[in-house]
């Protein structure tokens, strides 16, 4: 259909990592040949630390980068980085033969196609047959070589461990000749079968068996109470078991539940708020007959509305002095001209009618 976009147009580029659809456009694009200049300035940084080694190749212990790889851009994969002996691990081996492979030519002169690399740099990414040969050589040679000085550092530690051993044999035979007795009846005791020994050297009386040797202590089996047991017999531990003294007393371990009902109920105290009445009251205080507050006299006498009176002149008595006729002398004598003139308000007329000019 005419105007349609369908998925096959687009093509994937490895390097830069995404979908188009220019086709070979894309190859000529500034991001696309920058990625590729990284790519190949850092491929053949790599190869030329490898053919660095070539007439003298390194050699490292099994523990060295196992399992180490490398990203081969050309032929898109992995390969090992370096190769395994029996006792050694040759360094760079892997990416040499790898480099060196026709595989690898063929797929790098696929890579260049594609994206339009100058044949001539072909050589800076290949190893060639007769380099891989030196290699081969030399990695053999050095392998030998390393095996060699593993065999000499084994021999050398097998001397000075055959050096101790004689030492403290020496030292051995030194202290038994400064003490002839003891060591001629360890001697003996050391050729006697063992039935022998557990009889000569064995207690009357006694089950446990003695350690005999150059260096040991025997350790005497602790007496225990046959009655009493002990927990291999199963028996009641002493700190659970009842003293004799204080077999009638009958104490409880830790609170009781009184004890536990009040903290729950201080724990949900806690949650109240902390301003309401009576939160502060202290009830271990001594208090009189009189401690309730006075509510205008509900609990006195008189009647509830007399209270109310009461309590509304109370109130009166704390409100600011500003207030109209605070300072007002209610016992002075006052004519009947001391009201203010609001419009004839309290003479004669009403006081809708006040409100209109005469």
């Amino acid at each position: 259909m005419a105007g349609s976009t369908s998925f096959v147009q687009f093509e994937h580029c490895s390097l830069c990592k995404i979908n188009h659809k220019k086709k070979k456009k894309h190859i000529y694009a500034k991001r696309h040949q920058e990625i590729l200049r990284n790519i190949l300035r850092k491929f053949e940084n790599k190869i030329q630390t490898a053919k660095a080694t070539l007439l003298n190749p390194e050699i490292q212990p099994l523990d060295f980068e196992m399992g180490a790889k490398f990203w081969c851009y050309f032929c898109a994969k992995e390969v090992e980085k370096h190769t395994r002996e029996e006792f050694c691990i040759v360094q760079y081996g892997g990416l040499l033969y790898h480099i060196a492979s026709d595989d690898h030519l063929k797929k790098l002169l696929q890579f260049f196609w594609d994206n339009i690399v100058e044949r001539s740099l072909k050589t800076k990414y290949i190893l060639m047959a007769n380099e891989l040969e030196i290699f081969k050589k030399t990695s053999f040679l050095a392998v030998k070589n390393y095996e060699k000085s593993l065999e000499i550092k084994i021999k050398q530690m097998a001397e000075q461990i055959h050096s101790v051993e004689q030492k403290r044999h020496q030292d051995m035979i030194q202290s038994m000749q400064e003490k002839p007795e003891t060591s001629l009846t360890r001697l003996n005791s050391r050729m006697l079968p063992p039935k022998e020994i557990s009889i000569r050297r064995k207690p009357a009386g006694k089950k446990t068996i003695y350690a005999y040797g150059e260096g040991l202590t025997w350790i005497q089996n602790i007496c225990f109470d046959e009655d009493k047991g002990n927990i291999f017999t199963e028996a009641t531990p002493p700190w659970l078991c009842v003293d004799e003294e204080d077999g009638d007393k009958q104490t409880e371990i830790g609170p009781t539940m009184q004890d536990y009902e009040k903290h729950l109920e201080r724990e949900k105290k806690k949650h109240l708020p902390s301003t309401r009445v009576g939160a502060k009251f202290d009830h271990n205080a001594e208090t009189s007959a009189q401690w309730l507050p006075s509510f205008g006299g509900v609990w006195n006498r008189g009647r509830k509305g007399d209270s109310c009176i009461r309590l509304g002149r109370e109130k009166k008595k704390h409100l600011p002095y500003t207030r109209v006729g605070a300072k007002f002398d209610h016992n002075a004598e006052t004519s009947a001209q001391w009201l203010p003139s609001f419009g004839r308000v309290y003479n004669r007329r009403r006081k809708g009618d006040s409100c209109n000019p005469c």
